[in-house]
């Protein structure tokens, strides 16, 4: 069973007195009930959603003094596992509020539902227009500190930024699962003091600008999602309802909306005109801020009610159970503000609520796993009954139909139409059919002089680097799904009983490496070597070992084991172990756990070996079970990849000569 756990916060406002006069004699008796929750759901927390008013007036020294606080927190969360990702949107008290005389401010507070060009201009990101410009320098500091905050706190990979300041996809791995989670900004219109409740807005423009016209693919890549905001739906103005409703957040997209601002926690789970599909919102008190706010329906001030809550998604091959755990602080008769589970929730065991079953997302395709056999630990592909080629188009088309790379499917074009390719349309669905029509190999190549071009027609452009370093990003996907269909799926299909091992006949790994990044949507560092006999840690992290010699020549079993772990730990601490001293249980158990952290932060380090390669009569010292038994013993966390230099080549299905050789020639192509 994986489980993927998340403390969600929202409405702290720090910067007010309370904080300064009582906040510390609650700060420990917080993180000693997340210490129990942790117990209740079984684990260490894969993230911490935080759902807007992190501060109270948007200013400099507010976030700055926001960032030490996190930072108590997160060491402490630290201390019972590794870091959680930190995912943050803006609410309204996160700006800076313009001056009375703003002109933007006006015409965004007063004219916004009333005048098109006004809201063409924020939803099609017109940057000159003074409208823009105070959304813009109204969030400066929010996203000043954000930048800053992501060099403190872990920023999960892959984070792709939206239209309005603060928002953001991204998707996080645990295990072989996959939860996507978007945020959002509501609060952008909310720049004065006054009653905004149906008059904040919502576009489609904000779905499509982070996911794609195709959003359905993304949702599809996900077992569950999960969206943020800081206002609920009911803030927003007719027609944003709808276009939230029905297009950004229908019902079933999401296991999970949560949000904050209206500082009376909520939990609703709505089935509308007999839909099989859920709406499911939560909605988080305030975590301390002992000011009172203003009701503007009734027009009285209202005391807030505090806390947070935890919650855990139970996920397997057979679907996906969510549970919730409220907190509420309490005030007691002896003055002392006391964590405990929120009495106004319906609870079960555990003080959590009712288990909800859900349905996985996510259209399943093939994806790698790690399994135990009697020889260690090898990475295996499921094989599935998928159409990998539709797999890979469709990926393909998601690369080459986003906007920023235009330019770059342009060129890529002209450069297929030498090769006397017919496109059926003018669209990327016809230019990703010309790169399937043309061959691995020769497509590969075409991608190559396609990156040269590009680089140079950007050459003279502000900001080129980034454009070109993003450029080649996405062009090395394209490349890895290509690689994809060298795999024979009839070959897979053959062998459906069980999991197939997958081992792919390549020389340089850099084959290898691709097909495990995509097929796990994790973002490896790719490189090719042309090393015959080496030990690697790849991934996203790498090492070489290559004191390789024949067996009669060279150390013993012990030895081996000793030289491997002290390469591991030379990567990993940046300390050399001299030769002399001898690896001890409190190394080992410390190696392990640095190597389980980073799995879990989605920083695997594989160490790599080929079953047969170099000069006749050569045995890898990894295939002797006097090194390998007491390696994986003591470092479990340690994954084991094989490569098979010289069987199963019936599984590829282009000769492994052509595949290498067009790959080490693409990547010369990198930019500088």
């Amino acid at each position: 069973m994986t489980c993927f756990r998340w403390l969600h916060l929202t409405d702290l406002h720090w910067g007010t007195d309370d904080h300064k006069n009582l906040w510390g004699s609650l700060e420990n008796q917080w993180f000693d009930d997340i210490d129990k929750l942790k117990q209740k759901t079984g684990g260490y927390w894969d993230a911490v959603f935080f759902t807007g008013d992190l501060v109270n007036k948007g200013n400099e020294p507010e976030l700055s003094a926001l960032t030490n606080q996190l930072q108590r927190l997160f060491l402490h969360l630290e201390k019972s596992g590794p870091k959680p990702f930190l995912l943050v949107v803006p609410g309204n008290h996160d700006l800076k509020r313009p001056g009375s005389m703003d002109l933007g401010c006006k015409s965004l507070t007063k004219l916004w539902h009333t005048d098109d060009d006004i809201r063409e201009a924020i939803w099609k990101k017109q940057k000159n227009h003074d409208c823009w410009k105070t959304i813009e320098t109204a969030f400066a500091n929010y996203c000043k500190w954000l930048k800053a905050v992501y060099k403190v706190f872990p920023k999960p990979p892959g984070m792709k930024p939206g239209l309005l300041p603060g928002e953001f996809a991204v998707s996080l791995a645990k295990d072989s699962f996959q939860i996507g989670v978007v945020g959002l900004n509501t609060a952008f219109l909310q720049l004065t003091e006054g009653d905004f409740k149906g008059k904040l807005d919502a576009h489609p423009a904000q779905i499509t600008e982070l996911l794609g016209q195709n959003y359905q693919d993304w949702e599809g890549e996900h077992d569950a999602c999960f969206l943020l905001t800081h206002h609920p739906m009911d803030w927003l103005s007719k027609e944003g309802k709808e276009h939230f409703e029905s297009v950004i957040a229908p019902p079933g997209r999401f296991a999970l909306h949560l949000f904050g601002h209206q500082h009376d926690p909520g939990l609703d789970y709505i089935q509308l005109g007999g839909s099989p599909n859920t709406r499911r919102t939560a909605c988080g008190c305030s975590l301390f801020s002992i000011e009172k706010y203003v009701d503007w329906e009734k027009n009285i001030q209202v005391d807030r009610r505090h806390g947070y809550s935890a919650g855990c998604l139970e996920l397997s091959d057979n679907g996906i159970s969510m549970r919730l755990w409220p907190r509420s602080v309490v005030k007691k008769q002896d003055g002392l503000w006391v964590f405990e589970k929120d009495t106004t929730f319906y609870t079960k065991e555990n003080d959590g609520t009712e288990p909800v079953q859900l349905e996985s997302k996510r259209k399943k395709g093939p994806h790698v796993i790690v399994t135990k056999k009697e020889d260690g630990l090898i990475e295996t592909l499921p094989a599935g009954s998928d159409d990998i080629r539709a797999l890979v188009s469709g990926n393909i088309r998601k690369l080459l139909g986003n906007e920023r790379m235009k330019r770059f499917s342009e060129i890529l074009r002209e450069h297929l139409q030498e090769k006397k390719i017919v496109f059926l349309s003018t669209e990327t669905e016809g230019l990703v059919e010309g790169v399937m029509q043309i061959g691995v190999v020769e497509a590969i190549l075409a991608l190559k002089q396609t990156v040269r071009d590009f680089s140079r027609e950007v050459a003279h452009e502000d900001k080129k680097h980034g454009l070109i370093l993003s450029t080649w990003q996405d062009a090395v996907s394209v490349v890895g799904w290509l690689v994809l269909l060298c795999v024979d799926e009839a070959w897979l299909e053959k062998e459906k009983t069980g999991t197939v091992t997958l081992e792919i006949p390549v020389k340089s790994e850099a084959g290898v490496e691709i097909v495990v990044a995509r097929l796990n949507r994790d973002k490896a560092k790719l490189s090719v070597e042309e090393s015959e006999l080496s030990v690697e840690v790849v991934g996203q992290n790498r090492i070489n070992c290559n004191p390789w010699t024949y067996i009669e020549q060279g150390p013993d079993a012990g030895e081996w084991v000793s030289f491997i772990k002290k390469a591991l730990w030379l990567k990993i601490f940046k300390k050399e172990v001299p030769k002399e001293t001898a690896f001890t249980t409190g190394m080992n158990e410390q190696l392990n756990a640095r190597l389980k952290m980073k799995s879990l932060l989605k920083e695997p380090h594989y160490l790599t070996l080929k079953k047969s390669a170099g000069k006749p009569g050569f045995k890898h010292q990894l295939t002797d079970p006097l090194v390998l038994t007491p390696l994986m013993k003591d470092l479990p966390d340690l994954k084991l990849m094989v490569l098979d230099a010289g069987e199963g080549k019936e599984i590829l299905l282009v000769p492994e000569e052509d595949l290498n050789a067009c790959l080490l020639e693409f990547f010369e192509s990198e930019p500088a």
